[in-house]
């Protein structure tokens, strides 16, 4: 798509929105209440994006009329599973094991945490992409269309601590 853009001759924005960290709640609490983070990501990063500032940068992107190219908007870290369990098992004050998987034995064992198969399928599809680099990007685009930094994964999952024990009690 963004080839054919380029070709027009047209000035054009396209953003390219990283994997939202509210995502996460569909998943997160069953890793924290087993205490094992499968992953299938190898050593890939993936910035986790807020939606409201993804939203808010797409707001500021509408309200120019400046053709701005290609934009990454991605959360300010790019974070492997090791350094995003880190944050969660620090967070919440839950011990997290990170335990690397084939992509099949990805599928067996959130499923076996008790994660819906479709959901397992989105997740087993986005960590291939983080292990071959495609989420790797910073978030300095999303900082400067926001006027301010963009939210951390940590600050996060402390909004949302008492949700994701709970969760994680079930």
């Amino acid at each position: 798509m963004e080839d054919g853009l380029r070709r027009s001759g047209t000035g054009w924005t396209s953003l390219r929105n990283s994997w939202y960290q509210e995502n996460l709640l569909a998943y997160l609490p069953q890793i924290v209440r087993d205490g094992t983070w499968f992953t299938a990501a190898g050593e890939g990063r993936i910035a986790f994006v807020a939606r409201q500032d993804a939203a808010l940068a797409a707001a500021t992107v509408l309200a120019t009329d400046r053709a701005l190219g290609a934009i990454d908007i991605a959360g300010p870290q790019a974070l492997t599973v090791d350094e995003m369990a880190k944050i969660v098992g620090d967070t919440l004050r839950r011990p997290i094991r990170v335990e690397r998987v084939s992509p099949a034995m990805l599928h067996l064992e959130m499923v076996r945490q008790g994660i819906d198969p479709q959901l397992v399928a989105m997740v087993a599809m986005t960590e291939a992409n983080q292990n071959a680099g495609l989420f790797d990007v910073g978030g300095q685009a999303l900082t400067i269309l926001l006027g301010r930094p963009a939210r951390t994964l940590e600050s996060f999952v402390r909004t949302h601590e008492r949700e994701l024990l709970a969760l994680a009690s079930r």
